[in-house]
Formats: C-alpha cells, structure tokens, sequence
C-alpha cells in the first residue's frame, strides 16, 4: 500500500480491508473495512433478482479480509490472485478509484488501459478533468 494511504487508511479503517474479485473480471477490488460494510448492505438490500444474486455471489461470496502490515503490505489469498492472474515475480498495480483500489496484474493492466483509451468517448461527459 503506497504511503500516501496508509494514514488516511489508519484513520478510517486501521488495517482492515476487504478484497473481493471485480464483477467485470480482470481485476480485484480492495475496499477499506468502513466502506465495505456500506457496499455490503447496499448489495444485500437489492432486490433478488437474477443478476443481482450472481453479482452478490461474486462479490459477496468470494471476499476476503485482509489486513495491512506496519510497512503497507498484504497478503491476497490464493484463490483471489487466481481470479486477477497475479502470478509470483510479476508486476501488481494498485490503482486508486477514490474510495476503493482496484489490483491489477501489470500486463493486463496495460493491455486493458490501451482499449479503454481508444474506446473512450469524452464528448458529453459530465464533467471537465
């Protein structure tokens, strides 16, 4: 975990976080423990409907509390690094989505980065960045 999260972390959640696969595939989502029981009960109070019962089987049934060492490390459980294709000796990129990260392989991080850039269209978006 970069330094620059580790307090705000500390502050809101200590070391406690969440992982859990990414309904789209690719990636994992690591949410801090206060946010996660937010998301928890949001998918929870969904109606039961057929895609809302496979999202909450994939997110819901396979998280994972993790917890954050004094340096900023964590270990993913191994089914987890299965579902994101994190392999030992490669490359991980954690990638700061506001009040989540997602964790990527690096080579399907970047793979996936140039497609989303060529399919991007800002015309209209909301807002300027």
């Amino acid at each position: 975990m970069p330094s620059r999260y580790r307090e705000q972390l500390r502050t809101d959640s200590g070391p406690a976080m969440v992982c859990t696969p990414a309904p789209t595939g690719g990636c994992l989502f690591l949410y801090p423990l206060s946010k996660w029981t937010q998301i928890e009960n949001d998918l929870m109070a969904l109606p039961s409907t057929p895609k809302n019962v496979d999202v909450q089987r994939l997110v819901l049934g396979q998280a994972s509390d993790v917890q954050i060492d004094s340096k900023g490390r964590f270990l993913i459980p191994a089914h987890l690094r299965e579902d994101a294709q994190l392999k030992e000796g490669e490359e991980v990129l954690l990638i700061g989505m506001s009040y989540k990260f997602e964790v990527w392989n690096a080579p399907l991080w970047n793979r996936n980065r140039v497609k989303i850039a060529e399919n991007v269209d800002m015309t209209d978006f909301p807002i300027a960045l």
